[in-house]
Parts: structure tokens; C-alpha cells; sequence
């Protein structure tokens, strides 16, 4: 870890001299399509959600990374859309000191229920996953911004 310019805080630097700004959080194990790439075709078992990250474990992993020059938080599943009361979870991170971005990595099932109270609390982009875009929509942009 190097220190920045005076008065700011400390990046992470790998070997090969890259910064490391992103910190991707996984929300649970769970999708609502079964996708392959994230499940077997059968014997799925889930955790225990008592095993899930709290979200007071979630909060203190952004507090403590964000100190090492971490301030883009990407939340991922499974479907981070099934994690209950995420809202809650978007709102706590979005007041983590040094975190700027937050988005979601979603198959955007379950986003027109919730993407406006995600805005409200601080989530500022999606980013769906190509498989679960409609064959016909491919190949265009799978990202955006609230």
C-alpha cells in the first residue's frame, strides 16, 4: 500500500503497479434464474442465511477498505436483488466516508420495484449480466445510469 499526496488517503497497489479503487460485495448465493455460471445444474445447496454478511459486517468491510483508497462498491449476488431489505444496506454504504460510487450487478428481474428507492438511498448504476438480456437486445449496452 502506498501513501497518496499529502492529505489523502492510501491506495492499494498490486504488483504490477495497478490501483485498486472497486470492491465488489456478494449479498447472498441465491438467483431467481438458475443461471449455470453461477449454480450447478443440480444438488444446489444454499448457505444458511445466518452465514450471509451482515449488514453491520458489510458496512465495516466498506469502512475499513474504503481507508485504503477503495470508494467504488459494486453489490453482487447470486441476485443482489433478493437480498432482503437491500435499500437499508445501499442507504448505510452511500454514508460510508470516501465511498462515491455504488452499483449492482443484477439480471434486472426484480430492478422495476426497486430502482427507484435504490436511487433514493444512493445506488447510481446497474450492470446487467449479457446472459440475461433477450438474445434480440445483445450487443447493446448492458450498462446505465440512474
Amino acid at each position: 500500500m502506498n501513501e497518496g499526496p499529502k492529505n489523502e488517503r492510501p491506495i492499494l497497489i498490486d504488483g504490477m503497479g495497478r490501483k485498486f479503487i472497486n470492491l465488489n460485495i456478494s449479498v447472498n448465493d441465491r438467483c431467481d434464474f438458475g443461471c449455470t455460471y453461477f449454480m450447478p445444474a443440480d444438488n444446489v445447496e444454499f448457505m444458511d442465511r445466518s452465514k450471509l454478511l451482515s449488514f453491520e459486517e458489510i458496512t465495516r468491510i466498506a469502512q475499513v477498505m474504503s481507508k485504503m483508497g477503495i470508494y467504488h462498491l459494486r453489490l453482487t449476488g447470486g441476485e443482489p436483488l433478493l437480498r432482503k431489505n437491500l435499500p437499508t444496506l445501499v442507504k448505510v454504504l452511500d454514508g460510508v466516508d470516501g465511498i462515491k460510487d455504488i452499483a449492482l450487478t443484477t439480471n434486472a428481474f426484480l430492478l422495476k420495484d426497486q430502482a427507484a428507492v435504490l436511487r433514493e438511498v444512493g445506488e447510481r448504476s446497474h450492470q446487467f449480466r449479457e446472459n440475461d438480456i433477450p438474445r434480440h437486445r445483445r450487443g447493446t449496452s448492458a450498462n446505465f445510469n440512474l
